[in-house]
């Protein structure tokens, strides 16, 4: 998985699959068969495909998922902040499973609670899927954005080694995670009081920098509903809709 965090508009890939050797899997003997995995795991018992993780032409784009696509789901205002970047990542994880029809099998964590979560293979089930964080030209700085989309695609039902060390709310004196944090970051909340201290103490910067929350009447207030709908939404439906090809 590649994720262009810096914009968020940019692909977040999932790599190291190649997506036809997976789906001529399928078509052979269904899903149970085979791992999508690139580095391992798979069912206990159960015969293990390993794609390959590149071919002559550099490494295969398997699911792409942007943040533009979050407006669909009533996200319509921060597309670029750590909030964001767990909607689509959660969005891109979904759809992943839902190509290869293993969502069903693989809910992850519903409930966004910020505690820890690793996604484990299912006895008798297709392997969990298994990626791994590419963060590119990102500052891997505890509390990054990157590190949200990788909380995320765990969450979302991926199988990806990590540890809370890089996520909000980890105090590396004490080596102590307080989930609470991450927790806030994934639902707005620590914009959202951001948003109320310029009201208060700053309204004309409030009006400058958050002039489109104020144009599409977006409260400090709402935005954790916002949020909690959204990820409902995009787990409902997580499939990407080609649009119709225009033909002059």
């Amino acid at each position: 998985m590649c994720g262009d965090i810096r914009q968020l508009d940019s692909e977040i890939k999932i790599l190291r699959c190649q997506a036809a050797k997976v789906e001529s899997a399928i078509a052979e003997g269904g899903a149970s068969r085979f791992s999508a995995s690139s580095g391992g795991g798979g069912s206990r018992g159960a015969p293990r495909h390993y794609p390959k993780t590149a071919g002559n032409k550099g490494d295969m784009i398997v699911c792409a998922a942007h943040a533009h696509n979050l407006p669909k789901y009533g996200v319509k205002v921060g597309l670029t902040n750590y909030a964001a970047a767990y909607c689509t990542a959660l969005l891109l994880a979904r759809r992943l499973l839902s190509r290869f029809g293993m969502n069903k099998i693989y809910e992850g964590q519903v409930e966004v609670t910020g505690d820890e979560y690793n996604g484990e293979s299912i006895d008798g089930q297709p392997g969990a899927f298994t990626c791994y964080l590419g963060a590119g030209f990102s500052r891997t700085t505890t509390g990054n954005k990157v590190f949200g989309a990788l909380k995320v695609v765990v969450d979302g039902g991926l199988s990806t080694p990590h540890s809370t060390k890089r996520f909000p709310g980890y105090d590396s004196e004490s080596k102590e995670f307080n989930a609470e944090v991450p927790r806030k970051h994934i639902m707005g909340q620590n914009v959202a009081d951001y948003l109320r201290y310029l009201m208060e103490e700053d309204e004309e910067v409030y009006k400058k920098q958050f002039y489109q929350y104020i144009k599409k009447n977006v409260t400090p207030d709402m935005m954790e509903e916002m949020y909690k709908k959204a990820h409902i939404a995009i787990r409902e439906n997580p499939v990407h809709e080609k649009k119709p090809l225009e033909r002059s």
